[in-house]
């Protein structure tokens, strides 16, 4: 698993929060791709930072950030560094597009209504609501529960998977359709504040070891780029790429598509299907072959049901039905342990109506395996060997999700420890 692969999984494990964990220290840079498949030796914050976050450093530039874009491209000197930046005349169609201005018809089940901006609040005692009071059956070190206000869910419209075991263990294809978005946080506010440009032009400099790009609104001093070499063990080198490289973005039969520039990697579809606003995530297909399926869905504007032939596709139709839009108060229950046996565990608990597993692999096909704890399915990633990821159901409407060094036998023995407290 590359790590192309391990920023999808970073992206795909916050998405089902629905914007709810923390973002991870804005005075702090963090990798987004890069060719080094070795992850062992780096911090568990690999596996949550929230999605939004790699948006947010693009559009606002409010901290450096690496990606690796692939290719080669000379290296000027310090003194000959050009200004990189991700304006729109740079970009072609825009990323991501803006809303649709379809109307949907009347009785439309989908439609979230408007939502004022949340603020984060810490919750004690009774006001903690006892569906996210799930432990482990663990010495806790520490827990905490935060409120974030409400937010509008949808459950996806329809996810299609072809599976390459008996069990469903793993899949080498994934497709899920959203209506509008994954999540509706893209038609809320402050959510499209963080849509515009940035002030300053990004500069760019590349790792002289693995290609990823270190990118900053305006140029960063000698100070701060000789700490980033320092932490990651390599020279950073001035570049005249951008990280608008790692991906292709096109319009085309009346979808902004955008694909990340390798074999099979994920690709983003954003337009309309008979009347309703979609927005198609995939991984382990090509353009082509995601095209084709496209055009043979359905859809019904007013349940927001999108529908493929189960005859022509060759992919298994996971799920299909009427997407219903819920506010839900988005309320994090936050964990960790003491050492136990020489683990260190965390994890957080949160309320999500309609959670289906099988969407998080459309983010990196390859990143993610299936199992299950209890009688429900579980999702599971490992970045690089190191710090493992699973994610369940623990009760109707509650997903839990723990990081540990130890194995999947012993993450999901203390996943089905899980109780009420």
């Amino acid at each position: 698993m590359n790590r192309n692969d391990i920023q999808g999984i970073r992206d795909a494990f916050e998405l089902i929060v629905l914007d709810a964990p923390e973002a991870p220290d804005f005075d702090r840079p963090f990798r987004v791709d890069s060719r080094n498949p070795s992850l062992s030796n780096q911090p568990r914050r690999w596996l949550v930072v929230i999605a939004a976050a790699a948006t947010v450093l693009v559009t606002i530039g409010v901290i450096p950030f690496l990606v690796n874009s692939g290719g080669g491209v000379g290296t000027p000197s310090a003194e000959e560094a050009t200004v990189a930046t991700t304006t729109a005349a740079n970009l072609g169609p825009v990323w991501p597009p803006a809303p649709s201005d379809v109307d949907p018809p009347p009785g439309a089940s989908w439609v979230c209504p408007p939502i004022a901006p949340g603020s984060k609040t810490t919750l004690t005692g009774n006001e903690i609501p006892t569906e996210v009071r799930y432990l482990p059956a663990m010495p806790m070190k520490t827990t905490i529960v935060q409120s974030y206000g409400p937010a509008c869910g949808r459950t996806p419209a329809l996810v299609a998977m072809n599976f390459v075991d008996g069990q469903r263990s793993s899949a080498d294809a994934a497709v899920v359709v959203w209506v509008e978005s994954p999540s509706a946080k893209l038609n809320e506010p402050p959510a499209e504040l963080l849509l515009g440009e940035p002030t300053d032009p990004l500069v760019c400099y590349e790792n002289a070891s693995d290609g990823s790009l270190a990118c900053f609104p305006g140029r960063p001093s000698a100070e701060l780029l000789a700490e980033l070499s320092a932490e990651t063990g390599a020279e950073l080198l001035p570049t005249t790429r951008s990280p608008s490289d790692a991906w292709t973005l096109v319009e085309r039969n009346g979808f902004t598509i955008r694909a990340r520039n390798e074999a099979n990697g994920r690709i983003d579809m954003v337009g309309v299907i008979d009347g309703l606003p979609v927005w198609i995530e995939a991984s382990g297909i090509d353009t082509a072959r995601l095209e084709t399926l496209v055009q043979q869905m359905t859809a019904d504007a007013v349940t927001g049901q999108v529908t493929l032939p189960v005859s022509a596709t060759g992919i298994e139709v996971m799920h299909s039905a009427p997407v219903i839009a819920e506010v839900v108060q988005k309320v994090v229950l936050r964990w960790e342990t003491s050492d136990v046996d020489g683990e260190v565990w965390d994890g957080e608990v949160w309320l999500q109506q309609g959670y289906i597993p099988y969407t998080i692999a459309a983010f990196s096909v390859d990143g993610f395996r299936f199992t299950t704890v209890g009688d429900t399915v579980a999702v599971f990633a490992r970045e690089g060997g190191g710090t493992g990821g699973l994610r369940w159901e623990v009760a109707p409407g509650v997903v839990a999700m723990m990081r540990s060094d130890a194995s999947l036998e012993q993450m999901i023995a203390v996943a089905e420890s899980f109780e009420r407290n």
